[in-house]
């Protein structure tokens, strides 16, 4: 049991140096006072992990009101008395994650999901063939579905060679007949969900997309990767905490979406302007650009995210 006494007070208790501060000078450790009050050992343990003090509550103040002013600190070698980037993503991903994945699902599960068969028709429950679109492959056709996967590969190996589905044909049609005795609004529900929760790793992935277009765009400013990478950070968590905002407003509309972009985007040329230090009409156009691009990569791994969550929920 730990015993702290005012013999003890001066000295690490973890390799008892003499302190001359908070911290010991020799192993680092913090100074430990007994545990006086619940709030203090919450503290304690909170802080252990995100060094949640008043720190975080600068940090997220200087985020939202001084867009990029936390990049250029960073940048500046100032950053001890406020929160790592990539700790207040992890911190800010978390909860956003926690309360944007059931708003989503909630707001998504009254949808429907319908398959096409061979005489154009749309089935809710039973299906007895699928168009694949397959000209990456091999090519478009149908193929009748059979009730087995076993008896589909049978099928599919009784057919001749230039007739024979690719790779990601044949995946969609066993997948298919694995779903075709299911409801469809299990198959929407569980699809909605294995989407969302792909997301955090969509995002991951892109994050250092986004921080090489900083660097594509404003290589004139000569400034590390860490660091379009630290901004990248500020500005998604910034994102984040937007998001979540808007959602505790209960504006899920097209206002939603419009004040959103209108606000991120006002915040994304502020920042910019911060941490790149170029003029406005150089800065819109960057941003522009970078978004456009941003958003077509965007576009391509939501596709490949669609397609990974069909086929592995």
């Amino acid at each position: 049991m730990l015993q702290v006494n005012s013999d003890t007070q001066n000295l690490c208790l973890n390799c008892g140096t003499p302190l001359q501060g908070e911290f010991c000078h020799v192993c680092g450790q913090k100074r430990i006072r007994p545990y006086k009050s619940f709030p203090y050992l919450l503290k304690e343990l909170l802080g252990s992990y995100f060094n949640f003090d008043s720190a975080l509550v600068d940090t997220l103040k200087l985020l939202i009101t001084r867009p990029g002013f936390l990049t250029t600190e960073y940048a500046a070698g100032k950053r001890t008395q406020y929160i790592h980037p990539i700790r207040l993503y992890v911190f800010t991903s978390l909860i956003f994650f926690i309360v944007f994945i059931p708003v989503t699902e909630s707001r998504n599960l009254n949808g429907s999901v319908s398959i096409a068969t061979s005489n154009g028709e749309s089935l809710p429950g039973v299906v007895d063939s699928i168009s694949l679109s397959d000209s990456i492959f091999l090519f478009n056709t149908s193929y009748p579905l059979r009730e087995t996967r076993e008896a589909m590969q049978a099928y599919l190996d009784s057919l001749p060679d230039g007739q024979r589905p690719g790779y990601m044909a044949k995946a969609f049609l066993f997948k298919t007949i694995e779903l075709n005795n299911k409801p469809m609004e299990d198959v929407n529900r569980e699809f909605v969900s294995a989407f969302l929760k792909n997301l955090p790793k969509m995002l991951f992935f892109l994050l250092p997309i986004y921080a090489l277009l900083l660097k594509a765009f404003y290589w004139r400013r000569q400034l590390y990767l860490e660091e379009h990478l630290v901004y990248t950070l500020h500005l998604h968590i910034f994102l984040f905490i937007l998001i979540l905002i808007l959602l505790f407003l209960a504006l899920i509309s097209g206002w939603f979406w419009l004040l959103l972009v209108f606000i991120g985007f006002a915040y994304m040329l502020q920042s910019q302007r911060v941490v790149f230090r170029q003029k406005k009409r150089w800065i819109l156009l960057k941003t522009g650009l970078i978004l456009m691009c941003y958003a077509l990569v965007i576009s391509i791994v939501s596709i490949l995210n669609v397609v990974y969550s069909f086929l592995t929920y």
